[in-house]
Parts: C-alpha cells; structure tokens; sequence
C-alpha cells in the first residue's frame, strides 16, 4: 500500500482500537487509541505498559490494528463485510476469522476489522429473491428453510437427519435451485 498517505491511514483507526508499533523506535509496543489526529497523520495512543504512560503522537503509518486469538470482530471492508466471527489465528496481518453464521474460515487483513460484542444473526436477504426463513429447493433435489444468511452464503436447515442431528448446510448461491412457495 504504497499510495497510502499518513493522513489516509489515520482514518483508519478510532478510539480505543488496540494497536501495535508495526516500525521505528517503539516496534511492538501495543497500546489503545486514546484519540485521533487525522489532519497531521497522527494517532496519539496509550499504552498497554505500565512504565510507559506519556506518549507522543505516533506517524499512523508505523501503526497496525492487533488483535489476538480468541477476540470477537466485525468485518468493515472487503469480500466478507458485514461478517462477525471470532479470531483462531494470527498470521503477521492477516486475521484467520471463524464466522459467527457460516461457521467457514475468512482471512481477513485487520486493518479491515473492528472489535465487536455483537453477533451477527447475518443479513435477512440472500441473493436477490431469496430472504431468511424462505423454503427452497436445493440442486440436489434436497429442500430446507434458510435459516441464516451472510454475504457470501446462507445456512439451510434441511429435511433430512444425520446421525440423529438435523442437516443444517452452508450453501451458496449456486447451490439453490429455487424458493417454494
């Protein structure tokens, strides 16, 4: 992200985000956004250290978004937006999210996430004629109810029981022959 100005990256965070000192001088010092100075390019931060109260206001290019394992996120950008899931695993900025609905891995750069309490009961229409709660008919001649729906798949209760367990699918868009009415 060459193109990224300190001014443009600054907007990216927001109070009480917590960061890490990605380079320079204060690298891996993790701390919460205090308040943000978009206009200058900086974030002023407090951080997580207990001999280290006063700060100054740090570049917002040498900042990153941290999460650790087991932290529960929204998605605010890209191919998953809208998802909540929980953190199972770091990999230098990328986040491996385990979605709340479809219940399928997404990576996710964490610049693209926000720290979230919510869980998302996933969006109510699927597709464009499809809505949470419609019953359909699957391609494999399988019917069930949409009983959630994200923005890539939806989860469908069908009719049919696996050892002992109603069959709840992740199905795509593709996977929907139609809705019955």
């Amino acid at each position: 992200r060459k193109d990224l100005t300190a001014q443009k990256a600054a907007e990216g965070f927001s109070k009480g985000d917590v960061v890490i000192v990605a380079r320079g001088e204060l690298q891996n010092l993790v701390g919460s956004v205090d308040h943000v100075s978009a206009a200058e390019g900086v974030v002023h931060v407090k951080p997580d250290h207990k001999e280290l109260t006063d700060l100054p206001p740090i570049d917002a290019l040498l900042l990153e978004k941290y999460f650790t394992v087991g932290k529960h996120v929204k998605v605010v950008k890209g191919k998953h937006e809208g998802s909540t899931g929980m953190v199972v695993e770091v990999q230098d900025t990328i986040a491996v999210v385990f979605a709340d609905v479809t219940q399928v891995e997404m990576r996710v750069f964490m610049r693209d996430l926000i720290d979230c309490t919510e869980v998302t009961h996933g969006l109510t229409k699927f597709g464009d004629i499809y809505n949470l709660l419609d019953l359909v008919q699957l391609v494999d001649t399988e019917s069930g109810v949409i009983v959630g729906v994200e923005k890539e798949a939806c989860l469908v209760l069908t009719t049919r029981v696996i050892n002992g367990k109603p069959d709840v699918r992740t199905c795509r868009l593709q996977d929907i022959q139609r809705k019955i009415y």
